[in-house]
C-alpha cells in the first residue's frame, strides 16, 4: 500500500513539473525569435565623418557632387596572355555606380598632348594626369604576380591559374594614397587524357583563363574600396516624411539603404596650399530608401533634427 502511495506521489510531482515547463515555454510566434536578424542601424553622424566631402565644393561650380576617377594602368603581358586590367577595372567600377570614370580616350589624348605616361606604380606624373583630366582620384592597378600549374586529380588533371592584383586609390588633391587593397584570383580548367597522355578534352585557353582569374580578383577587390565613396544626391521633392532624391539603381542604390540628410555650409581650405581639404555641413537626419527607380529614390525619414528642404543633400551610409 505504501509503495502504491509512493508511486502516486512521484507521478503527481512529475505531472506538476511538466505542467510548469509547458506554461513557461513561449507560445508559437511569440517571445524571442532566432535567425533573420536585421542589421543594426549605423550611426549616421559617425558614418559621415569617415567620408571625404571635399567633392561638395563642386556644387559651388554648379556641378553635381560626384567622385571622378581616372584608371591608371596599361595592358599587361602574362606569359601566354595579354590582359587589359584597366578595361576589367572600368567594367567592375561602372557596375557599382559610385565613381564617374574619365573616358580612357580622353585620358590618352591628355597623355599625348602633355607627353606623359601612365606607369600604374604611382609616380608624380600620374597625379599630374589626374589633375588635367579633372579627376578627384586615381585608380592604380597592377598584376603583381601570376602562376600556372597542372594539378594531378588521379582520374584527371586540373590546370590552375592564379594571379595577385593590387589596387591603389590616390587622392589627386593631396597626392596621398587613400586606400590600398590586394587580392588573389583563380581560374581552373579540367583536363582529361588517355592512357598515352594524349588530351581527350579540356583544351587550355590561357588568355581566357588569365582574364577570368584577374576578373575574379577585381570583382572581389572593388567592393572593398568602392563603399568608401558614398552616393551623394539632391532632394528634389518633399511630401510629408517622404522625400525624393536624384539617386537610383544606376547609382547602386538598393531597397532599405540608409541615407543621412545634410546641408552644405562651406569648404575648408589649407592655409598654405589653399587646396580644399574638407567641407563643413549640418546634419539634419536620416532615413531609408523605400521605392527605387533607375534615376530616383523615395526615402522615408526616420529621424529629423532640423528642417529638411528640397535641395538639401542625401548621403548613402553603410
Amino acid at each position: 500500500m505504501k509503495r502504491i502511495q509512493y508511486l502516486l506521489v512521484v507521478m503527481i510531482l512529475l505531472a506538476a513539473f511538466i505542467f510548469i515547463g509547458c506554461a513557461s515555454a513561449p507560445a508559437p510566434g511569440s517571445g524571442t525569435k532566432t535567425g533573420g536578424t536585421k542589421a543594426a542601424m549605423p550611426d549616421p553622424e559617425a558614418a559621415l565623418r569617415a567620408y571625404d566631402f571635399s567633392v561638395l565644393a563642386k556644387i559651388e561650380e554648379k556641378k553635381l557632387p560626384r567622385y571622378v576617377a581616372a584608371i591608371v594602368g596599361d595592358a599587361t603581358e602574362l606569359k601566354e596572355a595579354k590582359i587589359d586590367l584597366g578595361e576589367l577595372m572600368q567594367d567592375a567600377i561602372n557596375k557599382s555606380g559610385r565613381l564617374t570614370l574619365v573616358d580612357r580616350k580622353s585620358l590618352d589624348k591628355i597623355m599625348q598632348e602633355q607627353k606623359l605616361s601612365l606607369t600604374g606604380m604611382f609616380e608624380e606624373g600620374d597625379v599630374r594626369i589626374g589633375e588635367l583630366a579633372g579627376a578627384d582620384y586615381l585608380v592604380l592597378s597592377n598584376i603583381i604576380s601570376s602562376s600556372q600549374q597542372k594539378v594531378d586529380k588521379v582520374v584527371y588533371d586540373m590546370m590552375e591559374v592564379k594571379v595577385v592584383v593590387q589596387i591603389k586609390l590616390v587622392n589627386v588633391n593631396s597626392g596621398e594614397i587613400f586606400v590600398s587593397v590586394k587580392g588573389e584570383g583563380k581560374s581552373e580548367t579540367k583536363l582529361v587524357t588517355d592512357s598515352d597522355g594524349n588530351l581527350v578534352s579540356g583544351a587550355v585557353d590561357f588568355n581566357n583563363m588569365y582574364a577570368s582569374a584577374v576578373l575574379s580578383a577585381v570583382e572581389t577587390l572593388v567592393p572593398e574600396f568602392i563603399n568608401k565613396f558614398p552616393a551623394i544626391g539632391f532632394i528634389v521633392k518633399m511630401e510629408g516624411e517622404v522625400l525624393t532624391c536624384d539617386l537610383g539603381s544606376q547609382n547602386g542604390i538598393k531597397q532599405g539603404a540608409y541615407f543621412a540628410v545634410i546641408r552644405p555650409k562651406g569648404a575648408t581650405k589649407h592655409p598654405v596650399t589653399e587646396k580644399i581639404i574638407g567641407y563643413e555641413y549640418d546634419y539634419l537626419g536620416y532615413g531609408t530608401a523605400t521605392e527605387i527607380s533607375g534615376t530616383t529614390s523615395k526615402i522615408t525619414v526616420k529621424e529629423a533634427v532640423g528642417e529638411i528642404k528640397a535641395a538639401d543633400l542625401v548621403v548613402s551610409i553603410q
